[in-house]
């Protein structure tokens, strides 16, 4: 036999050995999962993680569904948004479920037949049963590691009905607009009088502002401040001579903020971008608010650090302000930014209003999409931020 064919063979066998073990790694927990329910921890490692994490979510998804139907809820209102999570270059899938509950089905009875589904999946998959919105329902949150899988929002069929008084007011401020134009045009777009807070000096600050204008919303200018990491730069929106900094002389910041005020027309206000330690230095925030005072705009702090002198001094000087108390999408996740509008929404409603800031993200346009009408609807009017301040 000649040595060619004998080398093509020794190969031919390898690759064959290597396909066979490379099928038998991707079908083990498949098939472990089919016929054992004993399911493969979820590791760090991007494809296997994302392998066994869409093996998971299949099975929740169908456990979900199996057990609606079971409590006779497919028959009535649910609705379920399908988005995912961007992690580096994986999408991991997630889902909202609205699910109106008929006054035949208790709350007791859906907690007890979703606790038993989920036992199969323990100890990987997780659950928390909280309080939702309105005191008449209560959502289940669930997890596959530590990943958001799915939530689930059951409410009674009585908030099918049209949407009732307000009860309490909501400002949503979007930061971070004017460098991505498709994004700032996407947010633009939400049916919703949002606050749009735009960066000065990107080649489409002008053009959002004027778009945003003529849809309606209400227009901030996105100061950036120096934070306390150590660079006036973070990599992504600034150069260092468009942030203020704490090393800058009164002239210095004047003629900063005049400029940053002629780069975004409409303007009724400004809010911090970073700022976490520029903030924290009193002089030289009064050197801003001397300029917002003499032209009659507003200050509302993002509150990147707690010591911030922004309220405290804005009021002694006479300048409406007011700051934030939710950051909505710290975690670019779309389950986890509808957790924190909900957490928005329930503050506002425990005292009246609350002042939420995100950023255009797709995760949190996404959850925008979804919640805001359903805030609505549980007497949560979202506002202008200009209606809060004080």
């Amino acid at each position: 036999m000649k040595k060619g064919t004998i080398v093509f063979r020794v190969l031919a066998s390898g690759v064959l050995i290597l396909a066979v073990v490379l099928m038998c790694v991707l079908l083990y927990p498949v098939q472990m999962f089919r016929f054992t329910k004993a399911f493969p921890r979820i590791t760090t490692v991007p494809l296997e993680s994302a392998f066994f994490y869409r093996i998971y979510y299949t099975s929740l998804d169908k456990t979900i569904y199996d057990q609606l139907n079971k409590l006779g809820l497919l028959q009535h209102r649910v609705v379920a948004h399908d988005t995912s999570q961007k992690n580096g270059s994986i999408l991991w899938p997630q889902k909202y479920i609205e699910v109106s509950v008929p006054e035949r089905v208790t709350k007791s009875q859906i907690i007890d037949a979703f606790q038993k589904a989920f036992l199969p999946f323990q100890p990987l998959v997780s659950y928390v049963i909280s309080a939702g919105i309105s005191p008449s329902e209560f959502t289940i949150t669930v997890s596959a590691s530590t990943v958001l899988t799915h939530k689930l929002n059951f409410f009674s069929q009585l908030l099918v009905q049209p949407e009732i008084r307000p009860k309490a007011r909501v400002a949503i401020i979007i930061d971070d607009l004017g460098y991505n134009y498709q994004a700032s045009l996407q947010v633009i777009s939400i049916k919703a009088p949002l606050t749009l807070a735009i960066l000065p000096f990107y080649t489409f600050s002008r053009a959002v502002a004027e778009k945003a204008h003529a849809m309606g919303h209400e227009i901030l200018l996105h100061v950036p401040m120096e934070p306390k990491n150590g660079t006036t730069n973070n990599g992504n929106h600034n150069t260092p001579q468009d942030v203020l900094s704490v090393s800058m002389n009164n002239l210095a910041i004047i003629n900063q903020v005049i400029k940053s005020i002629d780069a975004v027309p409409y303007i009724v206000g400004v809010n911090n971008h970073m700022g976490s330690r520029f903030t924290e230095d009193g002089h030289r925030m009064r050197v801003v608010f001397e300029q917002l005072r003499q032209r009659g705009l507003f200050f509302i702090d993002s509150l990147t650090s707690q010591n911030s002198a922004g309220c405290k001094l804005a009021k002694q000087m006479g300048i409406k302000t007011a700051a934030r108390d939710v950051f909505l999408d710290n975690e670019e996740s779309y389950l986890a930014t509808v957790n924190q509008l909900e957490k928005l929404a329930m503050l506002a409603l425990t005292r009246g209003t609350a002042v939420g800031i995100g950023h255009p993200h797709p995760s949190t346009i996404d959850a925008l999409n979804t919640m805001i009408p359903a805030m609505v609807k549980r007497g949560v009017q979202i506002v202008p931020v200009s209606r809060l301040i004080e």
